[in-house]
């Protein structure tokens, strides 16, 4: 009972979001990424550390403080945008993205199956 609060925003926001995001092209989500990631870099200091604890492990010497840091940043980049490209699949109309794959070498995959059935 106590916790209806955060679940009525949190809910109200993942509403608005859906709704947002069913009309926004793909290269939004970047751009709001791209806003978003440098605030979290800063703001999330427990995960930052865990990734440059990471990357030190990782790389060792291999990359300067310089460089793990814009490897860093990059990971929150990917970190902000993987939720923000989930919302959008389920937001999104089926036919905007499924239906616009091109398959190329169609042709050797029904060979494929037709061989393996024989």
């Amino acid at each position: 009972m106590e916790y209806w609060v955060g679940d009525f925003f949190g809910n109200l926001f993942l509403t608005i979001s859906l709704l947002t995001f069913r009309r926004l092209p793909p290269k939004a989500l970047v751009l709001i990424a791209r806003i978003l990631s440098p605030m979290a870099f800063y703001l999330n200091k427990k995960y930052r550390d865990r990734v440059f604890s990471n990357l030190s492990l990782a790389l060792g010497k291999e990359k300067n403080l310089r460089e793990r840091r814009k490897l860093a940043k990059e990971v929150f980049l990917n970190f902000t945008l993987t939720p923000l490209e989930t919302i959008y699949m389920v937001a999104a109309p089926f036919e905007r993205s499924v239906m616009n794959i091109k398959i190329k070498g169609r042709e050797n995959l029904d060979a494929a199956l037709t061989n393996s059935l024989s």
